[in-house]
C-alpha cells in the first residue's frame, strides 16, 4: 500500500483551496487522494464538516472580500432556534452590492445592500450581525418563530442583542419584505426568558386568552427576603408556572435543591404548576390547569 504523503502544517487542520495547495508544493494526485473531502468546487479538507462552524470554515476560502455568511446558516452559527428542517440546511453566502449573489452546489446566494446590514466575525468568519439574522428572517419564519429567536437574542444569560438593538435594526427594514411580520414580534419579544420551550409555553398561555405571564420574576417572601427566580410568574395572584427542562434533572443535588425550592413557595402560599417538554404537545391542557389556578386565585376569566 503507498504511503500518502503529509500534508504541509498550514493545510492539516483546515480547508484549502487548491490553488493553495500548489503553491505549497502538493501534488494534484495528493490533492485527488481518498483521505480527502472535497465539500465545494475547488475545496478541500481533511476531515469532514459536521457543525455549522466547521461547515462555514469549509466554504471560508471561497469567501471574496464584501461576502459573509447569514440568514438560517447565520442563525446556526449564533446557535438560535431554528425550527429542525431548518437547523442542517444549506450554506447562505451574502454580497454587499454591487457584487453579484454567490453561487454553488449547497450554497444559497444573496445580494444585499450594505447600507442596511451589519457584519461581525464569529469562529474567525464573517457573518450577519445577530439582530440582522433576526431581520433577514422575517419573511421566512412564523411569527411564533420570530418571538422565539428575538426572546433567544435577549435572553438573561449572555444576551446577544438588546431592545433597542432589536428597535434599531427593525428600523433599517422599512419598506423590506418581513418588515411587518418582524413589528408584529416585537410586541411579543420579553427580555429575561431562559429558553425557546419558556417562549413557547408562555406565548401558548396567551394565545389562550389568559393573562400573560411575567418572565424570570424574582419571588420574595413577606419580608422581602429572596425565595426564588420563577420562570412565568403572575405575581399578584401567586400563581407559578415552572418549566423543567433537562438541568432540573442534571444530578441528584439539583433536583433535591429543587423540591425544596418548590416546598418553601407551597407554604408560602403559592400555586406551583410544573410543566416539561412532553407538556408542550397539549398546550391547551396546560393552559386549562393554569386557568383553574387563576380562578381559584379571583380572577374571573382565568
Amino acid at each position: 500500500m503507498a504511503v500518502r504523503d503529509s500534508l504541509p502544517q498550514p493545510l492539516a487542520q483546515r480547508a484549502f483551496t487548491a490553488h493553495e495547495a500548489r503553491t505549497l508544493g502538493v501534488t494534484r494526485a495528493r490533492l485527488r487522494a481518498g483521505d480527502l473531502r472535497h465539500p465545494h468546487h475547488g475545496v478541500h479538507v481533511a476531515h469532514d464538516a459536521k457543525s455549522a462552524h466547521e461547515r462555514a470554515l469549509t466554504y471560508a476560502p471561497l469567501l471574496l472580500p464584501g461576502q459573509f455568511f447569514s440568514h438560517t446558516f447565520a442563525a446556526s452559527l449564533w446557535e438560535l432556534p431554528l425550527p429542525l428542517p431548518l437547523e442542517n440546511g444549506p450554506i447562505h453566502v451574502s454580497a454587499a452590492a454591487p457584487q453579484r449573489a454567490p453561487k454553488g452546489a449547497a450554497v444559497v446566494g444573496h445580494k444585499l445592500d450594505r447600507s442596511h446590514w451589519e457584519t461581525a466575525i464569529l469562529g474567525g468568519v464573517p457573518v450577519s450581525t445577530a439582530v440582522d439574522v433576526w431581520c433577514q428572517l422575517g419573511n421566512t419564519l412564523s411569527l411564533g418563530q420570530l418571538i422565539m429567536i428575538g426572546d433567544a437574542l435577549v435572553g438573561r444569560q449572555d444576551p446577544l442583542a438588546t431592545m433597542p438593538q432589536l428597535i434599531r435594526g427593525l428600523a433599517r427594514m422599512n419598506g423590506r419584505r418581513g418588515a411587518k411580520r418582524l413589528r408584529e414580534a416585537l410586541l411579543s419579544i420579553r427580555p429575561g426568558t431562559d429558553s425557546p420551550q419558556e417562549t413557547k409555553l408562555r406565548l401558548s398561555l396567551v394565545q389562550a386568552g389568559l393573562p400573560e405571564p411575567q418572565v424570570n420574576r424574582v419571588i420574595v417572601d413577606d419580608d422581602g427576603a429572596f425565595m426564588a427566580l420563577g420562570d412565568l410568574v403572575y405575581p399578584e395572584h401567586r400563581v407559578l408556572v415552572e418549566y423543567d427542562g433537562a438541568v432540573h434533572f442534571a444530578t441528584e443535588s439539583q433536583a433535591f435543591r429543587d423540591i425544596d425550592r418548590l416546598d418553601r413557595l407551597m407554604a408560602a402560599g403559592w400555586r406551583v404548576i410544573r410543566v416539561n417538554r412532553s407538556h408542550l404537545g397539549t398546550p391547551s391542557l396546560i393552559a386549562d390547569r393554569v386557568a383553574q389556578a387563576l380562578r381559584s386565585r379571583g380572577v374571573p376569566n382565568g
